[in-house]
């Protein structure tokens, strides 16, 4: 389809980060176990969202920016364990994106059912793995359901 490209350029920037994401979700107890833990939204409030929701955060972006890839592959390595779609906005392909975010990128965002941007703190640039997840928890996921 359509987003094979996009998917397979995920998958190849994921890559440096999936030892990382499987060696701190496996565990002593082994990953299925690990990733139920880690199911990241609660299901009375996974219940109170739209049936066809799917949580989303968005990298505001621009090529030629190591901390940009940085936060993307982390976050990407994230979406094999939990619910969360990764996507990233190049600011150079739309005017507007470029003129709010050209000196602050990373910019990331939280998508809410509605459709809205919700803005989620830019956490540490060395962030992965469980402390991502908690972050985006505290910062995403709970204000989700608030």
């Amino acid at each position: 389809g359509s987003m094979a490209p996009a998917r397979t350029a995920i998958v190849l920037l994921a890559t440096a980060m999936t030892g990382r994401a499987e060696g701190w979700c496996a565990g002593r107890a082994g990953a299925p176990l690990a990733r139920a833990t880690l199911g990241a939204v609660h299901p009375r409030r996974r219940a109170a969202m739209r049936a066809d929701f799917r949580p989303a955060v968005v990298v505001y972006t621009k090529r030629g920016c190591p901390l940009c890839d940085g936060l993307a592959a982390n976050l990407e390595g994230l979406e094999q364990h939990i619910d969360l779609a990764v996507s990233k906005r190049y600011i150079e392909e739309d005017s507007q994106w470029h003129a709010r975010y050209q000196y602050d990128v990373p910019v990331l965002v939280g998508l809410t059912p509605a459709g809205d941007e919700m803005p989620i703190p830019r956490p540490s640039p060395r962030a992965a793995g469980a402390f991502l997840l908690k972050w985006l928890r505290t910062h995403y996921f709970d204000k989700l359901a608030a």
